[in-house]
């Protein structure tokens, strides 16, 4: 059975409410040349890994020192941090991004879909 894929759009953060477009998902593959590189984005679980994000017609396909057997959804980030510009590109395990947390005692998703995309985000 094939997991779930967030649509395109602006998504919620649980943690401090900041909003990030998703852009799609991919899997880890192997790019032959810089042909389709559509940005270098940063693993969520290790922001130092750069990621590699190529596009091959619909498909996504990632380079970088990630775990090869899993799924991520791609990312970008739609508010400045001390740390990352907006418009930061990050990649995260597709299970991780559809997983729910507990606040509070509550189950709550990581992350919430709040619209489609109008370029702007919505912030």
């Amino acid at each position: 059975m094939e997991t779930l894929k967030p649509q395109p759009g602006i998504y919620r953060h649980y943690k401090k409410g900041n909003e990030y477009r998703v852009i799609g998902a991919g899997k880890v593959g192997r790019s032959i040349g810089t042909d389709g590189l559509l940005d270098i984005a940063h693993y969520s679980e290790d922001p130092k890994i750069e990621v590699y994000v190529f596009k091959r017609g619909k498909d996504f396909v990632l380079e970088g020192n990630l775990p090869s057997d899993l799924e991520f959804v791609i990312y970008e980030q739609h508010y400045d941090s001390d740390l990352f510009k907006k418009g930061s590109s990050w990649v995260r395990p597709l299970e991780m991004f559809l997983e729910t947390v507990k606040v509070d005692g509550k189950e709550v998703p990581r992350f919430t879909y709040i619209g489609k995309d109008n370029g702007q985000g919505t912030g």
